[in-house]
């Protein structure tokens, strides 16, 4: 939270907006190689968001993210997903398609018993690994089990 007020600050953005409309934001006042040094220690999503800020920190920042992100690995693209997802609360990463879906807002306990079928937003099939026999007996009855053996 404190970090999100200074950014804010730096940018201009909100009730601390006092500078005249000639006159440019702090942090881009700063020369381009502190600047850059500053963004070079940034996580790949803090990027995107910074870059996605202002036009002037996206020309700073001089990045094509459609291009850059589907070359990334499978793991580091999820990484990145995930830290978006952190400061997006509506949203949630899914690691079959790679991607932000929207939160279900029914999955909740109370819910259960309101919706029959769910879907799987990105449309891809959720299975589950067949059942051993006898595995639920075996969760209900460990005493018996224990005495097979």
């Amino acid at each position: 939270m404190r970090h999100s007020r200074l950014l804010h600050r730096l940018l201009g953005k909100g009730r601390w907006n006092y500078w005249r409309h000639d006159q440019k934001p702090a942090i881009l006042q700063l020369p381009l190689d502190i600047l850059l040094l500053i963004t070079d220690n940034l996580t790949l999503h803090d990027k995107f968001l910074l870059s996605h800020t202002c036009k002037a920190l996206r020309q700073v920042l001089l990045r094509d993210w459609e291009i850059e992100l589907p070359q990334l690995s499978f793991e580091h693209q999820i990484v990145f997903w995930v830290g978006l997802a952190y400061t997006l609360p509506n949203r949630w990463v899914c690691l079959k398609c790679c991607k932000l879906h929207p939160i279900d807002t029914s999955d909740v306990p109370a819910a259960f018993t309101l919706v029959k079928h769910r879907t799987v937003p990105c449309s891809l099939e959720r299975s589950q690994p067949p059942e051993e026999p006898g595995s639920r007996q075996l969760a209900t009855q460990p005493a018996t089990w224990i005495e097979t053996l």
